[in-house]
């Protein structure tokens, strides 16, 4: 036998036949939903999606086959393999991006499904903003409860203020990951957190584009390692009526022309995983735009007027024009036009 012969073991090989009959039925919706049927014009010329513009994350060789092993390990007592299912479907869905979403009502997935799943993620997973996903997931004040892990998916800036979009309802101590010098450092930041501060959730903050993947792998791994000391803290001091919940977040920036490998966290984790696509809690989001006319949201969600006002400046200062005394009169005119 030779002593250097190296084995590698992948997810796929600890699934029982069980278990890959739910990972290929997994695959095979997935599929259905991120591919377009091609009866609407536009995308049939934009036929070009991948499950990842629709799934955040996605990785074919491990997402669906985590999610399976993690949906059994969570509900054991659960015999029947479609419940399994549709809670799988229904994690898969959380980590969509919504115009995926929209754009799955032309995919080859069933019809009243896709309906099923629209509703789903637009008026029971909380997608509006992140205020809108908090508030939903502290609302328990089960004293024995163990504390949220999250990692959520977003497209809003890196600079965005994080306690401001939480109306400073949650007390945070919110950190960005490239502010760490060093491993040292960011473990006695996290530790802080745990074991001496009085903040309710623990937030950071990691831009795709510019921290190192392995980074954020590691601070994900030295949270829930804080974490779990910090429960057995509160167990073994017999005062967990007494010792607050406390709450962990990954914030995930993404740029929608990213190109750059996306760091992907399987679900067997035990991250609960989101996409909200803006931070802020919109004026007027987009579940308030769905299943209406582009009159009725006109006439009364979204007036023109406001539109106009919102557009109109930056499309001005679109257009070029000649250096010429004339141009400059009509710069002068349309000017006084938009003030008056």
């Amino acid at each position: 036998m030779n002593r250097f012969e190296k084995q590698k073991l992948v997810i796929n090989d600890i699934l029982t036949d069980d278990d890959l009959e739910l990972v290929t039925e997994l695959n095979s919706w997935v599929k259905k939903f991120s591919t377009t049927s091609g009866r609407n014009i536009g995308f049939q010329l934009h036929n070009r999606f991948k499950q990842q513009d629709l799934f955040i994350g996605f990785d074919p060789e491990e997402t669906i086959q985590s999610l399976v092993i993690s949906m059994k390990r969570k509900y054991p007592d659960t015999d029947d393999d479609t419940e399994i299912l549709e809670k799988c479907k229904e994690c898969l869905v959380a980590i969509a991006t919504s115009d995926g979403i929209i754009r799955s009502e032309s995919s080859l997935l069933n019809h009243e499904e896709v309906l099923k799943w629209k509703e789903c993620y637009f008026k029971a997973q909380h997608h509006n903003s992140l205020l809108d996903y908090f508030n939903a997931l502290l609302k328990q004040n089960d004293p024995s409860a163990e504390g949220k892990q999250v990692i959520v998916n977003t497209f809003s800036n890196i600079n965005t203020d994080v306690e401001s979009c939480l109306s400073n309802k949650f007390s945070c101590q919110v950190d960005k990951l490239s502010t760490f010098k060093s491993e040292a450092q960011f473990r006695n930041r996290i530790k802080h957190f745990w074991l001496e501060s009085d903040k309710q959730i623990l937030i950071f903050q990691c831009d795709m584009t510019t921290d190192n993947i392995e980074c954020i792998k590691l601070a994900k791994f030295v949270i829930g390692q804080l974490h779990g000391k910090y429960l057995r803290k509160r167990q073994n001091n017999n005062k967990i009526n007494e010792t607050p919940i406390k709450h962990a977040c990954i914030i995930l920036h993404i740029h929608h022309e990213q190109e750059t490998p996306f760091v992907s966290f399987n679900f067997m984790c035990e991250w609960e995983q989101i996409t909200i696509e803006t931070l802020q809690v919109q004026d007027k989001p987009l579940s308030s735009l769905l299943e209406k006319s582009m009159a009725d949201i006109i006439n009364t969600t979204y007036p023109f007027e406001d539109i106009l006002k919102q557009e109109l400046l930056w499309c001005l200062s679109c257009m070029k024009y000649p250096r010429s005394q004339k141009s400059l009169d009509h710069i002068k005119y349309v000017h006084t036009y938009i003030h008056i």
